[in-house]
């Protein structure tokens, strides 16, 4: 099965919605093997991991608007991806073929990676296949896994400047993979990317920030840095800022601007920021109460993964029936979701 076929399966049998989701990846995996398509698994795995999915389907679906945001996930895709462009555009014609926004795909000519060639590039000095090797070595992917192989690989490319190998390299300091944990080090690679404006790094300055890893807390720089990552759509940061304005974290204390950031990342079918939605309708914050809106957001969140969102439905669970009925939830949740108390 090709791979614009198993995406319009995907789509057939679970929604459009599963574009947006992490689960892509291993529904995909399931129709057709990857490991004939290496540039494709690659690319594929990004594109679930880092919301390109979410960020398309958000954007809305009418055709002209939809295939200029398409253009974009492209550009998006082969970035973050380390993929040749010509990968990223099929894998990206793919979605668009499954939601019905393309008649045909073409297919590039080959799938793969000619690894003799691309090693010889990179020792050469080639920055874009640098960064593919250190991927490559990173994920295990037609090599063998190795990180500090991997680190090696990124520190060249981002020797060169790659902001994609500078986000890379901060990120395996920050995790103490392939090398001793270092958040200050992490900082200086993140910052590096940052000021390419590549957003993820954006997004993991403020994370630092925030917790005050190699760097003194400083909530106001963690929101500068969120605001400059959720401009470009990250929903990670988007939903960083709305817990920065429910907390009062930086910035003065506004449930009216948290409810905004969270439905914005909400939006892109982020659990977390659907679990914090969920809280602000359950307790009244910035919008009106609303328990039945609060509970499907919490059903929505769970589906996804979020743990908080699980323990809150498990906690509902176990509430007897005049418990249930004093904070409002009788009736939804034993007849509406099956749920009840014991």
């Amino acid at each position: 099965m090709k791979l614009q076929d198993a995406m319009k399966k995907a789509v057939g049998m679970f929604g459009a919605d599963v574009i947006g989701e992490r689960r892509l990846f291993c529904i995909l995996d399931d129709f057709l093997s990857f490991d004939e398509y290496p540039a494709m698994k690659q690319a594929m795995r990004v594109f679930s991991r880092r919301s390109i999915g979410r960020d398309l389907l958000c954007r809305g679906t009418e055709r002209e608007g939809y295939l200029k945001s398409a253009s974009e996930a492209k550009r998006s895709l082969a970035v973050s991806s380390a993929i040749r462009r010509e990968f990223a555009d099929y894998a990206i014609d793919c979605v668009s073929y499954a939601l019905g926004h393309l008649e045909s795909v073409d297919e590039p000519l080959d799938h793969g990676f000619d690894a003799a060639a691309d090693l010889s590039r990179a020792d050469e000095g080639d920055a874009y296949l640098q960064l593919i090797m250190g991927e490559k070595c990173f994920y295990g992917d037609g090599l063998p896994q190795d990180y500090a192989e991997a680190l090696s690989w990124y520190r060249k490319a981002a020797d060169q400047g790659d902001a994609g190998a500078e986000f890379c390299l901060g990120w395996m300091y920050e995790n103490g993979l392939g090398v001793t944990r270092d958040c200050a080090e992490a900082l200086k690679w993140y910052r590096l990317a940052a000021d390419q404006d590549y957003a993820e790094a954006e997004n993991s300055l403020g994370e630092l920030y925030r917790g005050g890893l190699g760097t003194p807390q400083d909530y106001g720089e963690a929101v500068r840095w969120f605001y400059r990552a959720a401009r470009q759509g990250n929903a990670d940061a988007e939903n960083s800022l709305g817990t920065m304005y429910a907390g009062g974290f930086g910035v003065l204390r506004d449930y009216s601007e948290a409810l905004k950031w969270y439905l914005r990342a909400a939006a892109k079918h982020h659990p977390t920021a659907r679990y914090n939605l969920g809280c602000l309708c359950e307790h009244g914050l910035g919008t009106p109460r609303d328990d039945a809106k609060a509970l499907s957001l919490f059903r929505l969140a769970a589906a996804d993964g979020d743990p908080d969102a699980k323990k809150k439905l498990e906690f509902l669970s176990r509430l007897d029936e005049p418990r249930q009925q004093r904070m409002g939830w009788a009736g939804m949740l034993i007849h509406a979701f099956g749920l009840g108390g014991k």
